[in-house]
Formats: C-alpha cells, structure tokens, sequence
C-alpha cells in the first residue's frame, strides 16, 4: 500500500474547521470504541487509554478566526489512502493547523488594514489565535492512539 499525498489549498477558516472535525470524529469513534470495550470487558487500563484519548480530544474548543485572516491562502499535504489510522487522521489534522499557523505568521494584514485604531488589536488576536493553535497542534501530535493487539 503506497502513500498517497495530495497537495490541499484553501483557507486558514477552512484548515483550522477541517482539522477540529478530524478531531471530533476520532474523539467520537474512540468513545464509541471505549464503550464497546467496557461492555466486553469492564474498566480495563485499555478502555482507560483509549477514553482518555478521545476525552484529550474534545477538550479544545475550536478557536475563533479574526474575519481580516479567516480567508488567508494556505497549502499543505494529506495523506489520502483509504485506509488510514486513526494516527495518520490525526497528522492529515495537524498538517492543516500548522499550514494555518505558517499562512498566520506571515501574514501581512496587520500592516495593511487599520480601522478605527482596530491595528493593534487585530494583531493581538492573531497573535493569540497563533499561540492556541500551536498548543493545541503540540498537544495533539503527543497523543498515542491506542491500537488493536499493540
């Protein structure tokens, strides 16, 4: 099974929404998962890991995009087999964070829009959104999915 990539471009709203759904839906299928383990098996350190791994999840909350960067290009790869892990979903999701935060960072929008004295705040929101995004990515690359027999 080789790997396929295919080259994504879009927008730092539509990077940063694509990848809080990657997120929620392993967060749903490995509760789904540690439900049917509990039911077989009761509360094993297995069931354990796999719901603390979908509550790691859902604890973001997806942040909000200043509207002056919402639309800001971005391109990035994912891996498009048909078959990925549940692993793999999750670096397709930060390859799209870390586009965004790159697409953020060198973002000149700060320079060239001032509303109203609105500059300085514009970029304090960048700033922080830049900021949570790059926790949220590093948490979640730390995170081992458990896997079947291993």
């Amino acid at each position: 099974m080789g790997l396929k990539n295919a080259k994504i471009t879009s927008t730092v709203g539509e990077a940063v929404d694509t990848a809080f759904g990657i997120f929620q839906e392993l967060s749903d299928e490995l509760h789904e998962w540690a439900t049917g383990i509990e039911e077989r098996q009761g509360q094993t350190d297995f069931y354990e890991t796999v719901n603390g791994v979908a509550d790691e999840l859902e604890q973001w909350d997806k942040p909000n995009i200043p509207e002056s960067v919402s639309n800001t290009p971005v391109e990035y790869t994912n891996d498009t087999r048909t078959q990925l892990t549940k692993a793999q979903r999750r670096d397709n999701a930060t390859a799209a964070l870390d586009a965004a935060i790159t697409a953020l960072k060198e973002d000149p929008q700060e320079e060239d829009e001032t509303i109203n004295g609105a500059e300085e705040d514009s970029s304090s929101d960048v700033d922080e959104l830049i900021e949570t995004l790059e926790q949220i990515k590093d948490e979640v690359e730390s995170l081992d999915f458990p896997r079947v027999g291993g």
